[in-house]
Formats: C-alpha cells, structure tokens, sequence
C-alpha cells in the first residue's frame, strides 16, 4: 500500500533555477551542432566533395587537388566536370562541350571542423557517461583522433627527397613542393634566396642582399621540353647524350597519369638596382636544377654580370638545411636475370649528427628506411646510370595518430558489440 503526500495549501512549488542568459545561448547552439539532421548532412557533402576532387584529377595535379578541396575552407568546383563525367559514363553532352561558370562547396577544413564540433555537441547534450556506452564513446574518440591526424599532417607534413652520388655527403634536403630563386657567388660561395610565395607574375622584387633587381614575367607552374637544334635561341638544357632541349610551358600533370614532378618555371628580368635597366632576361626552371628528376639532364648554368662580378641564377627545390649530414657510401640495383625489371633498391650511408653524437652505418632498402629527428628516409629511385641514389625524405609529427586511432575504435567496436552480444546470449538463456 502506497499513498501520495500533496503539498500544504499555499504552498509553492519548487522552482528550477533559471540557466544564466550566456549558458543558455550556448546550450542552444550546441544543441542545434549536435543534431543528427547536420551529421547526414556533413556526411553527404563529403561524399561530394571526394566525388568532384577526385573528377578534378582528370585536369589537375594530386596535390594541387589536395590543397583546393581537402585541406581548405571552400572550394569552387567547375560545371566543366560535369559535362566530362557526363560524356565518359552517359555519352552526354559530347566531348567538345563546354559549360562556363562554376558552383561553390564546403572544403575539408570546413566539413571537418564542423563535423567535429558535431560529435562534441552530440556527446555534451546527448550521450550520458557510462559503462554501457563505453564502446561508443571509445569509437568516438577513435574518430576524433583520426581528424586530429590528419589536421596535424595538413599543416605540418613535408614531403622531400636526398639526392646523392656514391661518395658524396649533403647536409640539405629538397622540398618535392616548392621552389626558390637563388642567386649565388661563385667566389664565396654565399647564396641569396627569393622563396616561392614572392615569384608571382608582374611582382618587382628589390632586397639589398639581392645582386639585382627581379622582374617577374610570368610564373608556370609546369614546364616540358622541347628540342632544339643548336641555332635555336632558346632557353634550354642539355641532355647527358648531348641533345639541346628548349623549355617551353606546359599543363601540370594530372593526378589520374602522374608521370613526373611538375617542373616549375619562371621567365625573369633581371634588373641593375634601383633602375629601369635590364641586364639579362632568363626562362629558368627545375629542368636547369641539377637534383630534378634524379640528376637525369645536365643543366646549362644560367649566370648574370654585375658592375663586372658574376653571379649564377638558379630556379630550385626549395632547401632545407639539417644539422646532420648523410653520405652514400653504396649503392645496390639489382635487375630480374634476362629483364630490365627492377628487383632491389639499396642505398648503404652513413649519417653524422654532431648535436646528438650519433654516427652510424645504415642500410636502406624496401620496407626498411632509416629514421632520425623525426624525419623518415625512404629509398625512392636511382640516378641515371646507377651512379647514386634518391631518398624520399618524409616529415609527420602526425604519423602515429592514424594508427592510434584505429587501435582505439577497435577496441571499442569489441567492447561495445561484445556488450550487446553478452546482453542477448543472457535473453536468451532467460527465455
């Protein structure tokens, strides 16, 4: 037997406290972030997103794909992709068809932000903590680290290479995706960047530590070459076996036949300081930089002449400096009997490190790259004729949270379907 106590006449009754006017705006908004009808939605414009970058690897670079659509905050897709996915999987509108204009969409930084300030609002005004929702939560925060990855690698990851001959030592690496200007003196040897960001068409650059003044004609983001025939007056470069090649403009390479690194160029008036005088007009590109391509081409040297002192110009990979050298004491290419089929790599250095005393005889071969500070040596491929090797040199202080991440949302995938698998055997049994 039960009985209800009611409340004295005239009494009152209890009353909530009201939520401070800011507490209670920022409930809201996180109650309208944590909205499932939002998560469908994120997760449709991904969809997109990847389908339109992947279609612009049809005319466009991997990286160049990467930067405009994944690792930004909007991106612009042209109505021309459309019409070629059209006419290569429906026969429509035909293949000369161009549709003119372009529509706007939310990049990956977006999509991810608000993606992950979704599954925070979902867990804060949703989900309650307990042991029945440890598998969940656990799959959760896999997720979250996954992001977390891949926004460390977006912003911090470098992609490089080390290009060396059979007993050569370097203390420097070559950036895969940016290029310098450098200008420098053969006498002492000192060297004068222009970096990247300041090489755009119709930019005058002017520093003192310059020799000259730079006129930027136009900046190209990939270059072929072309031969020549030796009364061409073209820029160019020689070949090892002696032929003359012009550089000449050229699209980038598109992700879907990456054949090679673009080659970037850019056509320079070079300026005596301070005035209108040109001293010399150059088309220089990473065809003329001796590390390109594995040292494939022997590149003409480019010089300029100021007040009677020279000076060698030079469009490169942009250089990273170390504090530790790495020598290539041999190298190892071994070829399937009666093919010219690739069978091993092997690169064998030695690495000095002053700052950390380490010095030590390393050997780099498939699966088995040398790490230090780090960075991560790979062998990549070899320069011509066998006489040294490439390491692909990778940066990414990002690199153990992919594989954290899944080792967190399989445990809780264990957990959480182990719990409903123990709670129906139970029933089960029960029944």
């Amino acid at each position: 037997m039960s009985a209800t106590l009611d409340a004295p006449a005239g009494a009152e009754a209890p009353q909530q406290r009201p939520r401070p006017k800011l507490v209670s705006h920022v409930w809201r908004i996180a109650r309208v972030l944590a909205s499932l009808q939002l998560t469908v939605a994120l997760f449709a414009f991904s969809m997109v997103l990847v389908f339109f970058g992947t279609l612009a690897q049809v005319d466009k670079g991997i990286w160049t794909v990467v930067d405009e659509y994944f690792r930004s905050w909007y991106v612009w897709v042209p109505f021309q992709l459309i019409a070629k996915f059209g006419w290569k999987f429906f026969e429509f509108p035909g293949p000369q068809a161009v549709w003119s204009g372009s529509f706007p969409l939310p990049g990956g930084w977006l999509l991810g932000g608000v993606m992950f300030a979704n599954l925070i609002a979902a867990h804060l005004t949703r989900f309650k903590l307990s042991w029945r929702r440890s598998g969940i939560i656990l799959i959760h925060t896999g997720v979250i680290v996954l992001m977390l990855g891949e926004l460390v690698t977006g912003l911090y990851a470098i992609e490089s290479r080390m290009v060396l001959q059979v007993g050569e030592t370097t203390n420097f690496i070559d950036h895969s995706l940016r290029v310098e200007l450098a200008f420098t003196d053969p006498a002492t040897g000192r060297t004068v960047i222009v970096p990247q960001d300041m090489l755009k068409s119709g930019n005058v650059i002017s520093h003192p530590d310059l020799p000259v003044d730079v006129e930027v004609i136009k900046y190209m983001k990939n270059t072929d070459l072309f031969p020549a025939t030796d009364g061409d007056d073209l820029d160019g470069v020689v070949r090892v076996d002696g032929v003359r090649y012009a550089v000449v403009p050229s699209t980038e390479q598109p992700g879907v036949k990456s054949e090679r690194e673009d080659a970037a160029a850019v056509q320079v008036k070079l300026l005596k300081k301070g005035t209108s005088d040109v001293l010399a007009e150059r088309l220089l590109s990473l065809w003329q930089y001796g590390n390109y391509t594995g040292r494939q081409y022997l590149a003409v040297p480019v010089e300029v002449t100021v007040d009677g002192k020279p000076f060698r110009v030079q469009l490169r990979n942009e250089r990273i400096t170390k504090p530790y050298s790495v020598e290539l004491l041999a190298f190892e290419h071994k070829q399937y009997i009666g093919t010219n089929t690739p069978k091993d790599f092997a690169s064998t250095v030695r690495l000095r490190d002053p700052e950390t005393g380490d010095d030590r005889q390393v050997r780099i071969w498939m699966n088995h790259p040398l790490r230090h500070r780090g960075e991560t040596f790979y062998q990549h491929q070899t320069v011509l004729g066998d006489t040294g090797t490439v390491l692909q040199v990778v940066k990414n202080p990002g690199w153990l949270l992919p594989y954290l991440s899944c080792g967190i949302v399989t445990v809780g995938m264990l957990l959480h379907f182990g719990m409903n698998l123990v709670k129906f055997t139970n029933r089960r049994a029960a029944a």
